[in-house]
Protein backbone atom coordinates (compact mmCIF):
# COMPACT_ATOMS: atom_id res chain seq x y z
CA UNK A 1 0.00 0.00 0.00
CA UNK A 2 1.18 3.73 -0.74
CA UNK A 3 2.43 5.95 1.86
CA UNK A 4 0.37 9.06 2.56
CA UNK A 5 2.71 12.12 1.30
CA UNK A 6 1.67 14.79 3.61
CA UNK A 7 0.35 18.01 3.47
CA UNK A 8 3.47 20.00 4.53
CA UNK A 9 5.67 17.70 2.81
CA UNK A 10 3.72 18.91 -0.66
CA UNK A 11 3.17 22.37 -0.14
CA UNK A 12 7.00 22.56 0.82
CA UNK A 13 7.78 21.24 -2.68
CA UNK A 14 5.65 23.24 -3.88
CA UNK A 15 6.57 26.72 -2.57
CA UNK A 16 10.59 25.50 -3.66
CA UNK A 17 10.05 24.95 -6.88
CA UNK A 18 8.26 28.14 -7.32
CA UNK A 19 11.30 29.96 -5.48
CA UNK A 20 13.74 28.07 -7.83
CA UNK A 21 11.57 28.86 -11.08
CA UNK A 22 11.26 32.65 -10.43
CA UNK A 23 15.57 32.81 -9.14
CA UNK A 24 16.16 31.11 -12.64
CA UNK A 25 13.70 33.41 -14.36
CA UNK A 26 15.35 36.42 -12.86
CA UNK A 27 18.97 35.22 -12.88
CA UNK A 28 17.88 35.61 -17.01
CA UNK A 29 17.06 39.00 -16.44
CA UNK A 30 13.45 37.86 -16.98
CA UNK A 31 9.56 39.15 -16.00
CA UNK A 32 7.18 36.90 -15.67
CA UNK A 33 5.50 38.05 -18.37
CA UNK A 34 8.33 37.11 -20.68
CA UNK A 35 8.82 33.45 -19.54
CA UNK A 36 5.04 33.23 -19.61
CA UNK A 37 5.23 33.75 -23.26
CA UNK A 38 8.03 31.59 -24.05
CA UNK A 39 6.21 28.74 -22.51
CA UNK A 40 3.24 29.69 -24.05
CA UNK A 41 1.29 30.04 -20.85
CA UNK A 42 -1.14 32.70 -19.03
CA UNK A 43 1.33 35.12 -16.71
CA UNK A 44 -1.06 34.51 -14.01
CA UNK A 45 -0.20 30.71 -13.86
CA UNK A 46 3.10 31.35 -13.84
CA UNK A 47 2.46 33.28 -11.00
CA UNK A 48 0.51 30.64 -8.94
CA UNK A 49 3.42 28.06 -9.71
CA UNK A 50 6.35 30.82 -8.56
CA UNK A 51 3.96 31.59 -5.51
CA UNK A 52 3.84 27.88 -4.31
CA UNK A 53 0.25 28.09 -5.11
CA UNK A 54 0.09 25.99 -7.78
CA UNK A 55 2.36 22.66 -8.43
CA UNK A 56 3.24 21.67 -12.45
CA UNK A 57 3.27 18.59 -13.92
CA UNK A 58 6.39 16.74 -14.51
CA UNK A 59 6.26 17.78 -18.59
CA UNK A 60 5.79 21.57 -17.52
CA UNK A 61 8.91 21.28 -15.37
CA UNK A 62 11.42 20.21 -18.01
CA UNK A 63 9.73 22.27 -20.12
CA UNK A 64 10.03 24.92 -17.68
CA UNK A 65 14.17 23.75 -16.75
CA UNK A 66 14.17 23.81 -20.76
CA UNK A 67 13.36 27.03 -21.80
CA UNK A 68 15.40 28.24 -18.92
CA UNK A 69 18.19 26.19 -19.54
CA UNK A 70 19.04 24.92 -16.60
CA UNK A 71 18.57 21.05 -15.27
CA UNK A 72 15.32 19.91 -14.14
CA UNK A 73 17.38 19.01 -11.19
CA UNK A 74 18.23 22.44 -9.85
CA UNK A 75 14.70 23.35 -10.09
CA UNK A 76 14.33 20.77 -7.36
CA UNK A 77 17.38 22.29 -5.65
CA UNK A 78 16.82 22.10 -2.07
CA UNK A 79 13.43 19.78 -1.52
CA UNK A 80 15.35 16.40 -0.97
CA UNK A 81 16.37 15.44 2.71
CA UNK A 82 18.25 12.94 1.07
CA UNK A 83 21.90 13.13 1.94
CA UNK A 84 23.35 12.01 -1.38
CA UNK A 85 21.34 15.28 -2.65
CA UNK A 86 22.13 17.92 -0.11
CA UNK A 87 25.98 17.22 -0.13
CA UNK A 88 25.61 17.63 -4.26
CA UNK A 89 23.53 20.90 -2.96
CA UNK A 90 26.62 21.75 -0.86
CA UNK A 91 29.01 21.06 -3.78
CA UNK A 92 26.78 23.38 -6.21
CA UNK A 93 26.88 25.92 -4.24
CA UNK A 94 30.99 25.85 -3.57
CA UNK A 95 32.12 25.11 -7.29
CA UNK A 96 32.29 29.08 -8.29
CA UNK A 97 35.08 29.11 -5.57
CA UNK A 98 38.47 29.12 -6.11
CA UNK A 99 40.20 26.08 -4.31
CA UNK A 100 41.41 28.06 -1.38
CA UNK A 101 38.08 29.47 -0.88
CA UNK A 102 36.63 25.66 -1.13
CA UNK A 103 38.88 24.68 1.34
CA UNK A 104 38.39 27.17 3.65
CA UNK A 105 34.53 26.03 3.19
CA UNK A 106 35.39 22.36 3.80
CA UNK A 107 37.10 23.19 6.97
CA UNK A 108 34.05 25.30 8.56
CA UNK A 109 32.39 22.73 7.28
CA UNK A 110 34.11 20.01 9.45
CA UNK A 111 34.16 22.05 12.21
CA UNK A 112 30.78 23.47 12.42
CA UNK A 113 29.64 19.73 12.22
CA UNK A 114 31.76 18.15 14.97
CA UNK A 115 30.68 21.01 17.15
CA UNK A 116 27.03 20.28 16.79
CA UNK A 117 27.36 16.81 16.74
CA UNK A 118 28.96 17.02 20.26
CA UNK A 119 25.03 18.66 21.41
Amino acid sequence: MKKPTSPTTVENIRKRLGQNIAQARKDKGWMQAELAERLGMEPVSLSRIETGNSLPGIERVIEIAGVLDVSFYQLFDGISQNLTDQAAEIGGCIKRLSPADRTLVVTLVKQLTERLAKK
